[in-house]
């Protein structure tokens, strides 16, 4: 009998649940650490049409990369998927930023799909979820590429430079601008920024390319699958896409 304890402890060797970022809520949100397990969809959110999807396929276990659970909730209704999960007796297990900054979790599998060569992580602690690296490819060749490997329309800011120091962060990485100029970086390939992050970037003469916080996280879920099937080959696995995830861009 395979557990989602198991399961949960399985990961932690991989991607340490310790190691997730202070404001984080990865690792079990719904269910019991007891509960037999016999089939897992895999997500990037545990949407309503997730856990639909889920519920089709009999999943005992959805495997989200965001929790479903952040900040304390006032209630729980019916539109509410913690409450469609609980409803229909899924379990919900989550792996986030311990993910995304373990040794071949989102941001080396990123920097691996969009073509980097000698990947490397930065020594700052600040810092260590990015992943940096090369490429011979000119600006706008870059920008074909980024929308080829990443099924994306990349938007970009105006500095127009030619690529050379480039740092990778799925997700939400406007933020690290500042601190990733200091440490060298010229460009940043991101999922999304704010305004006011555009705006330090341009005055940074820094490239930055946002492909959508979809995008440059849903290629992780794959190989977070693959690594589960490899460990619990009596599972029967499931990639749960969502209609909702891929925002018009």
């Amino acid at each position: 009998m395979i557990t989602v304890k198991e399961i949960y402890s399985y990961i932690d060797t991989f991607a340490p649940y310790d190691t997730q970022e202070s404001w984080d809520n990865s690792g079990l949100n719904i269910g019991s650490f007891y509960r037999e397990v016999k089939t897992v969809g895999f997500a990037l959110d545990a949407t309503l049409d997730v856990i639909h999807k889920a519920f089709e396929k009999k999943c005992d276990l959805i495997i989200t990369h965001h929790p479903i659970i952040f900040k304390p909730l006032s209630y729980i209704y019916d539109k509410n998927p913690a409450y469609s999960a609980i409803y229909r007796d899924i379990a919900i297990l989550s792996a986030h930023t311990n993910w995304d900054a373990c040794d071949g979790g989102v941001n080396d599998i990123l920097a691996k799909k969009i073509g980097l060569k000698n990947i490397e992580k930065i020594s700052e602690k600040e810092l260590s979820i990015v992943r940096t690296g090369k490429t011979n490819l000119d600006f706008s060749s870059f920008v074909n590429n980024l929308n080829l490997s990443l099924d994306t329309k990349t938007l970009c800011n105006t500095v127009n430079r030619k690529p050379e120091n480039i740092a990778v962060c799925g997700g939400s990485g406007g933020s690290l601008v500042e601190d990733l100029y200091n440490s060298g970086i010229d460009t940043l390939v991101t999922g999304e920024a704010k305004h006011s992050e555009i705006i330090q970037a341009n005055n940074l003469n820094m490239n930055l390319f946002i492909c959508g916080h979809y995008e440059t996280e849903k290629i992780s879920m794959p190989v977070l699958k693959s690594k589960i099937e490899d460990k619990f080959s009596n599972l029967d696995c499931f990639l749960l896409d969502d209609k909702l995830s891929k925002l018009q861009r």
